[in-house]
């Protein structure tokens, strides 16, 4: 694993990563047609 004593940051970085696919993922259910027009 690159940086030993930065599993905290890593963490973060895969909660943040979760997040953002969560966000994606209500974006297109919710607005179909904006992710049609950002497709």
């Amino acid at each position: 694993m690159i940086g030993g004593g930065n599993s905290g940051v890593e963490a973060a970085i895969d909660l943040a990563g979760l997040l953002t696919c969560t966000l994606l993922i209500r974006h297109k259910l919710v607005r179909p047609s904006v992710a049609k027009q950002t497709a």
